[in-house]
């Protein structure tokens, strides 16, 4: 957020790893008001898997990539007020096997709205309007491959992955604020 200095400095690609452990907000990019990207190289083992890939934030306020039946879904919420989120998910359960997965959120020209676009192997499966944007740094902690809160209050928790994540890519699209 552009109201306190970050640790991170100018970087604009960050790769994070499964662990059991939070990332804190000081050690994750500010994501607020920005374009970006996350992409996740992950395996659906034979049995297929649920869980969270990567998620960020709380039922007030967040966003995160998940596996839920089987099909990668992406869940962005910029508030508690009512129209404030966005939802979008592969069609079908993914084979098992190795998978990239991708989720692009543009903001438009004002910064206040974004068009955010779900990847399967290189390929868009969905896409879908996001009304608001989150305008500030989200306090919250990260989760790679876990997390004891639902964005929407539909999920489970604890939500482990039940498969294996590789890793997870954070690119920060664009100018900065």
């Amino acid at each position: 957020s552009s109201n306190r200095p970050s640790l991170l400095g100018d970087r604009t690609h960050f790769t994070f790893y499964p662990s059991d452990r939070r990332i804190t907000g000081g050690a994750f990019p500010d994501l607020s008001g920005r374009s970006w990207s996350a992409t996740a190289q992950i395996t659906v083992p034979t049995s297929g898997a649920s869980g969270t890939l990567i998620d960020d934030g709380v039922r007030a306020g967040g966003w995160g990539l998940f596996m839920v039946d089987g099909r990668p879904t992406f869940l962005y919420k910029a508030s508690d007020n009512a129209g404030a989120l966005a939802r979008m998910a592969g069609t079908e359960a993914l084979l098992p096997g190795k998978h990239v997965l991708m989720v692009k959120v543009m903001n438009d020209k004002a910064g206040h709205s974004a068009r955010a676009t779900l990847q399967i192997d290189g390929k868009a499966v969905a896409e879908a309007q996001i009304p608001h944007i989150i305008p500030v740094l989200i306090t919250n902690n990260a989760e790679i491959g876990w997390s004891f809160g639902s964005i929407d209050g539909t999920l489970p928790t604890p939500f482990h992955y039940g498969g294996a994540i590789d890793h997870v890519d954070i690119d920060l699209v664009g100018p900065g604020k």
